[in-house]
């Protein structure tokens, strides 16, 4: 009807009802915070920052690691967020959830910007398309990846080679560096 509108209270509530549904915690609606498990308050905080549907949002750093379950469901969301055209500043140390929630990447260490740029053009350029991860490395596969001067990561009790084409450089490690067992 024209000239009726609902009352702040009944629009607040109705918005709160909309974003705990968002967040799969609308059959929670009742509960105290203090029976909600980390994930939901967390889900819950997130909710909270929506209600006044801003334009940029940002859920917070990600270093709290939720399991897969309650990752996927806040991947999800932040997808959604994004679809609807919410800008989204995300802070995490984790490469995977930064190259499916971000458009664009800043590199950041000791306040400065080390790289920006597109997920897809970081990893091509820094890291390229593939991983090879070897426990124990021996100092001769040290002394091989070093003389073929590929990116790689000596964390002493691993080694990390980053490279466009993992089969040769795979097939030359494993023949020569991996002893079979007999």
């Amino acid at each position: 009807m024209p000239g009726i509108s609902i009352s702040p209270k009944k629009e607040a509530r109705k918005k709160a009802v909309e974003l705990l549904d968002f967040i799969a915690l609308g059959h929670r609606s009742n509960a105290p915070v203090s029976e909600l498990s980390g994930g939901m308050m967390r889900r819950l905080v997130l909710a909270r920052s929506l209600i006044n549907d801003p334009d940029l949002f940002s859920p917070g750093r990600t270093h709290h690691r939720p399991g897969p379950q309650s990752r996927h469901q806040l991947w999800a969301r932040l997808e959604e967020l994004r679809g609807r055209g919410i800008s989204i500043l995300l802070t995490t140390h984790y490469m995977e959830e930064a190259s499916r929630l971000c458009d664009r990447l800043i590199i950041i260490d000791h306040g400065l910007i080390l790289v920006e740029g597109r997920p897809e053009e970081l990893i091509r350029k820094h890291v390229g398309r593939n991983v090879i991860e070897m426990a124990g490395p021996t100092n001769e596969l040290r002394s091989f990846i070093q003389s073929r001067q590929f990116p790689y990561e000596d964390l002493g009790h691993r080694l990390i080679v980053y490279c466009e084409d993992r089969g040769e450089l795979y097939q030359r490690i494993t023949r020569i560096f991996v002893r079979r067992a007999a």
